[in-house]
């Protein structure tokens, strides 16, 4: 299997990204399906910051938007 890449998290959630990595290492993400997950992070980070929102107005009413966006 080839090297997995890393994904780039920039915006309002970048802080999180090594921990959230972490996180999924410690519950059995493969590599590939940790930076999977990451790269998810990732388009959300962006989609707030596009819209000038922080980490912490990630909330259910903004998570349905970036789904109801991005489907």
């Amino acid at each position: 299997m080839g090297k997995v890449r890393w994904a780039r998290v920039s915006g309002p959630l970048a802080p999180y990204a090594e921990e959230f990595r972490i996180e999924l290492q410690r519950l059995g993400y493969t590599p590939a399906s940790r930076e999977f997950k990451v790269n998810e992070m990732s388009l959300l980070s962006r989609w707030l910051e596009s819209r000038g929102l922080r980490a912490g107005d990630v909330a259910t009413a903004s998570v349905e938007a970036f789904l109801a966006d991005c489907g």
